[in-house]
């Protein structure tokens, strides 16, 4: 869907004047550019859907950050013109990752205030293909709504998602180390599965966090190699072979460090960014089709409301119909009244007649 939408954007731009004439909005150069939101939990492809739309298109990918942009209103105003104006030169996808500051709702704080302020004013009069990522959707200004043409909900890494993104990094691992490394395929893919079942949804890794546990892994396979020939003392030493153990050691690590932080806290990473409205991560759309099924009965009543009515409907149009021959009779007598009268009427006539030839 998003691919089609940049595709269209940018072959309606190529249509120039007859593509302005299209426009339905009334104040010239609103609303010509396309804004796509994309939200969810961290490492789960927001930016990576940014990337892949902009190298499917063959149109260059323009990354910015909040700091590329300044602090205050002034700075934000001039800075943003500039680039996108360039965006809309080069045509390219602009992505502005972590657009938390300048989509979170407006408060009491003046400065923030203005920052969100402007940031929208000039969104209206982009032109261009732009693209936002957030995980803290929850807080977002509510005029942004009307703003953006697609929003995209990116759920968690599921066990299918978790096994490919593993076999990515494994072909990617091979093709970077080449034969400076092996790779026990199937004890890291049986890692894999034993990872995300093992694991309670909160302390799985996300597709950041394994590219990560990859570079560790490696490291700790190297640094193995390069132990076990000091020992030896050989000057060379054999090619490491990348193993389950040690993701393993990696796993541990983490499992620590999201063990401390759920002791501080309280609550997992997931459970406070709900408690605290900022998103929803075990959100998905059985939840929204289960609320759904409440609403059977309303459909239910609806329909027997709908039978009663086709019942009055139907009594209506037999009643109709019963009418219908007695509007036919009285029709018919009408008539024969009124031929009635045209004889009676002539018969006068003749008899005035004779009475007048008489005299």
């Amino acid at each position: 869907m998003v691919y089609s939408l940049v595709q269209s954007h940018f072959r309606s731009k190529n249509l120039g004047v007859a593509e302005a004439e299209m426009q339905a909005d009334l104040i010239r150069g609103k609303g010509k550019g396309l804004i796509v939101l994309l939200h969810g939990a961290p490492g789960v492809g927001k930016t990576s859907t940014a990337e892949c739309v902009a190298d499917l298109c063959q149109k260059p990918l323009y990354p910015i950050t909040c700091g590329d942009l300044g602090i205050t209103a002034e700075q934000v105003e001039t800075r943003l013109k500039r680039i996108f104006v360039q965006a809309q030169k080069w045509e390219c996808v602009l992505l502005l990752d972590e657009a938390d500051v300048f989509l979170s709702e407006r408060t009491n704080d003046v400065k923030h205030n203005s920052l969100v302020s402007v940031f929208l004013r000039i969104l209206e009069y982009y032109k261009g293909i732009l693209f936002l990522t957030t995980n803290r959707v929850g807080r977002m200004d509510e005029a942004f709504r009307s703003r953006v043409h697609v929003s995209l909900y990116y759920p968690p890494l599921d066990e299918n998602s978790t096994l490919d993104i593993f076999k990515i990094n494994i072909q990617r691992t091979q093709k970077r180390m080449g034969d400076k490394m092996k790779i026990d395929n199937v004890s890291i893919e049986e890692f894999a599965y034993d990872h995300f079942q093992g694991n309670h949804q909160r302390v799985r890794w996300n597709g950041r966090q394994i590219r990560n546990a990859f570079h560790i892994a490696v490291a700790l396979a190297e640094n193995e190699a390069i132990n076990k020939a000091n020992r030896k003392e050989k000057k060379k030493y054999r090619a490491p072979t990348l193993r389950a153990k040690h993701f393993d050691t990696v796993e541990q690590a983490s499992s620590q460090f999201d063990n401390y932080l759920k002791s501080v806290l309280g609550m997992g990473q997931a459970d406070r960014a709900k408690q605290q409205g900022r998103r929803r991560d075990d959100w998905s759309q059985e939840v929204s089709h289960n609320r759904g099924e409440n609403d059977e009965p309303k459909t239910k009543r609806s329909t027997k409301k709908r039978r009663k009515y086709n019942i009055s409907e139907s009594s209506d149009d037999s009643s109709s119909e019963e009418e219908a021959p007695r509007n036919d009779g009285q029709q018919s007598s009408s008539e024969e009244s009124e031929s009635e009268r045209e004889a009676t009427i002539k018969r006068k006539k003749k008899t005035d007649k004779k009475k007048r030839n008489s005299g």
